[in-house]
């Protein structure tokens, strides 16, 4: 049963917010919501829903800076909503002293002064964190259909400055671009390039980075953006007048951008990608060498990304069949690089649009740690039996932070994060893979080693038979992530081949570009490719993988590789195998001679939790509250991953979380991890969520199928929005030759060791990697207080379906006292 905010009631609850101060989030509680929410039995039409990338509130945000941030984007070109008092008097001064976002606050305050709507729904106001799981889940189930009935407002952030707590305006952002005055005209021109880096440090494009927003928008059939206007889809705030083609062509070009994308560990780049502009502010501020890099970065992203993201909605909307959502879901670049908590959920929350009711159908069954892997599945089950139609799909993906690399027998798999890398997971699997003419055998992989998912998969995929496989070709190729082949090159000849689209191009470049961090052990300017067919493989398949880097002291001359790790396996349509060997031969670096050994570190689980008595607190996930607490406003459960209102009230509790997994999952990025972790490593505010022990009941019962029966319509290519790589048309608008973007996240974390097996592979393993060990290390629970479930938590994924607020490790700090006038107005004086 849905629930919704009175439009009518919205200054008495900004009212009564403000008399709780900062640092309470009493809204995401039940009792709360009990009071001030409507509960429908079915989703309010016409009600105004709120689609956004919820963030942590600066500590000296206000609503007469919002209003002078958003007087400063219509001055930049942007179209912006009129902020003035509509036909009911409102104080505006309402949206401060709380910890509500300050444009959310503003958003209410509009649609109240202005009479636009009865109804709003916010999910932190109207889903109660504090609820018990299954109670949770029946709001977040229920999610799609308020989008769709709903009028959705998709949200511009304005970009804030958490050390100074202030919403960024036109003269900051002016100040920290004429810096750069010296360089923009040694380039293109200061005057010409300025303007588009001002609007960069005014608009926070987060929100077309993450992944719950592309179900919300996806789900929209009335979508308007606010408060940058903007009415049917997500870039429709944003004219080719704010931003055009030849600044965005002159900024993606420079040649300072390079060199950033080998910062994986870069921590300005990670919190910028991930919405907090704080440390990229700072960095400008300083001035340093590669400065001008960041500057770029942040000014081309401010077109290409949210055309990337609209790119891809249209795409999953104008989808017609399962099969053809399939494609977009398992192909699409974006969906490789958008932002969540963890990786995991870039499936779990985006392998539901396919049909949402056959996937949980289809995985009804599914243990957990293997949910990602079956609904991959799945959804290439439902596109495969109508491949002739398509030219190309990834058949595997392995991320760069993931240790599991085997071929095993090249099922369909997202290798996202070690905890639920079910398909090439062997620990220590090393391969030879023969030359061009040979016979390539995959044999059956041992019992996976989580005994759960080795028991499902017995039953439901048994006596596996082997591949034998002819090796079509086995050569040397430029690295598909090399940015200087961006915009052209040899993989473009190869999309060329396929006789299909930049959709290829792009998805295994960006796929791939982390393949390049330097801390793998890699070669970064080379790849190897070996094409293998027939032996019961239904299509021919494309096997890229990356080389073992020689010790500089013997990079004498280039030698032949010898070592390789799989990164992605692309199938092919069979009529365009000769096309795609023939390419591959005219665009090769050279010929491989001798067989290469493949190999891989494999996962290892945590050892079984030994049996535990049944908790004395009640079910888990039940709300718990001290009889002292239990009649104040703002008092709340602390779970891992959930907000609370006075984390000093919250009373510990017990008990495994209650298996679900019929159901998408949303959140935010984060590395992979096993599903427990050490004693040590929990916080005293959180309590982590603790996995289904192997054999339990939450992770047993009958398997379903391994793919659902595909459907009888005829799928074709979805078409892409996104900029070819030839020149613009001459009015200025996306056409053939806009240059290719170059926008990748680079990774949160440190990668993992990089895979190895026996000899081979633990002699080519980089140092301070636990190659032996195989077993990932365990993510951080996000901070209390600033994160709120979105999603559908999986057993044995901890922190699955959790969004993190952007600038999350800024919450709770209090605001601070500034100068007001003088030399030090604006300093911070405490």
């Amino acid at each position: 049963m849905p629930r919704y905010v009175r439009i009518s009631d919205v200054p008495a609850i900004l009212s009564e917010l403000q008399g709780l101060g900062r640092n309470t989030q009493p809204y995401q509680l039940n009792k709360w919501q009990q009071k001030w929410c409507k509960i429908s039995d079915q989703p309010e039409t016409d009600a105004a829903v709120l689609s956004y990338r919820w963030r942590i509130r600066g500590r000296n945000e206000n609503i007469a800076d919002f209003k002078k941030w958003l007087s400063d984007c219509g001055r930049e070109g942007y179209a912006v909503v009129d902020m003035r008092e509509g036909p009911a008097p409102v104080d505006w001064t309402l949206a401060d002293g709380h910890d509500i976002q300050i444009e959310v606050a503003a958003w209410l305050l509009w649609l109240y002064t202005n009479r636009l709507a009865e109804y709003a729904w916010v999910d932190q106001m109207c889903v109660p964190q504090d609820a018990d799981l299954e109670e949770k889940m029946t709001h977040i189930k229920g999610s799609t259909g308020i989008y769709t009935a709903g009028k959705v407002y998709v949200m511009i952030a304005p970009v804030v400055d958490y050390i100074s707590g202030k919403i960024m305006n036109s003269q900051e952002a002016r100040s920290i671009v004429q810096l750069y005055s010296d360089e923009m005209d040694k380039y293109r021109g200061a005057r010409f390039l300025g303007r588009s880096a001002v609007k960069a440090l005014l608009v926070n494009n987060s929100y077309m980075r993450r992944v719950w927003t592309i179900q919300e928008a996806v789900a929209a059939q009335n979508l308007t953006v606010w408060p940058l206007k903007g009415e049917g889809e997500v870039n429709s705030y944003q004219s080719i007048y704010v931003v055009d083609w030849p600044e965005f062509n002159a900024w993606n070009g420079h040649p300072m951008l390079g060199p950033l994308y080998l910062k994986f560990g870069d921590e300005a780049l990670t919190d910028y990608y991930d919405g907090d502009y704080t440390g990229i502010i700072k960095l400008l501020r300083a001035h340093p060498v590669d400065g001008i890099g960041h500057l770029a970065m942040i000014s081309k992203d401010l077109m290409w990304i949210t055309m990337d993201r609209n790119g891809l909605i249209n795409d999953l909307k104008r989808a017609d069949s399962a099969a053809r959502r399939a494609f977009v879901v398992l192909n699409n670049h974006q969906i490789q690089s958008a932002r969540s908590f963890l990786p995991e959920d870039r499936v779990l929350a985006l392998v539901p649009l396919v049909d949402y009711a056959a996937w949980k159908e289809a995985t009804a069954q599914v243990p957990g740690r293997h949910l990602v892997q079956a609904s991959v599945a799945w959804a290439y089950g439902i596109m495969e039996a109508e491949m002739a139609t398509w030219k190309w799909s990834i058949r595997v993906f392995n991320s760069a932070t993931c240790r599991a690399r085997g071929l095993e027998l090249l099922q369909p798999r997202r290798n996202l994060g070690d905890t639920t890398a079910m398909y090439g997971a062997t620990p220590g699997w090393e391969m030879q893979i023969p030359t061009e003419g040979g016979i390539l055998v995959l044999s059956p992989p041992p019992p996976h080693p989580d005994p759960t998912v080795a028991t499902f998969l017995a039953v439901a995929a048994p006596n596996p038979a082997p591949l034998e496989l002819k090796v079509e070709a086995a050569l040397v190729m430029p690295h598909p992530g090399q940015a200087r082949n961006w915009g052209g090159g040899p993989w473009t000849q190869v999309r060329d081949a396929l006789q299909t689209d930049e959709v290829f191009r792009l998805s295994v470049q960006w796929g791939l570009e982390p393949w390049r961090n330097p801390a793998l052990g890699l070669d970064v300017d080379r790849s190897a490719v070996v094409v293998v067919s027939g032996g019961g493989l239904a299509h021919p398949a494309m096997i890229i993988m990356g080389i073992r880097a020689e010790p500089e002291e013997e990079e004498e001359e280039e030698k032949e590789p010898s070592t390789v790790e799989v990164m992605e396996v692309v199938d092919v349509s069979s009529d365009l195998l000769p096309a795609l060997l023939e390419t591959l031969r005219d665009m090769a670096l050279a010929e491989i001679t001798s067989p290469l050994t493949a190999v891989s570190a494999g996962v290892v689980p945590p050892p079984p939790e030994p049996p535990t008595e049944p908790s004395a607190l009640g079910p888990a996930w039940q709300l718990v509250l001290p009889p002292s607490a239990e009649a104040e406003p703002g008092v709340g459960s602390c779970l891992e991953g959930e907000p609370a209102a006075a984390a000093a009230a919250v009373q510990k509790m017990e008990g495994e979380v209650p298996a679900d997994p019929a159901s998408p999952a949303q959140g935010e990025e984060g590395a992979a991890a096993p599903s427990s972790r050490p004693a040590s490593a929990k916080p005293a505010s959180s309590r982590p969520t603790s996995a289904p022990r192997p054999g339990s009941s939450a992770q047993q019962g009958a398997p379903a199928a391994a793919a659902a029966p595909p459907p009888s319509s005829t799928p074709s290519r979805p078409a892409s929005a996104r900029p070819s790589s030839a020149a613009p048309s001459a009015a200025g608008r996306p056409g053939s030759a806009a240059k290719a973007p170059s926008e990748r996240p680079p990774s949160a974390r440190p990668p993992l060791a990089a895979a190895g097996g026996s000899a081979a592979a633990a002699a080519a393993a980089p140092s301070g990697g636990d190659v032996a060990a195989g077993a990932g290390e365990a993510p951080e629970p996000p901070p209390a207080g600033a994160t709120i479930h979105k999603g559908v938590a999986a057993p044995g994924l901890p922190h699955s379906g959790v969004e993190v607020a952007a600038g999350a490790k800024y919450a709770g700090q209090a605001p601070v006292v500034q100068g007001a006038e003088g030399p030090c107005k604006g300093c911070i004086l405490n």
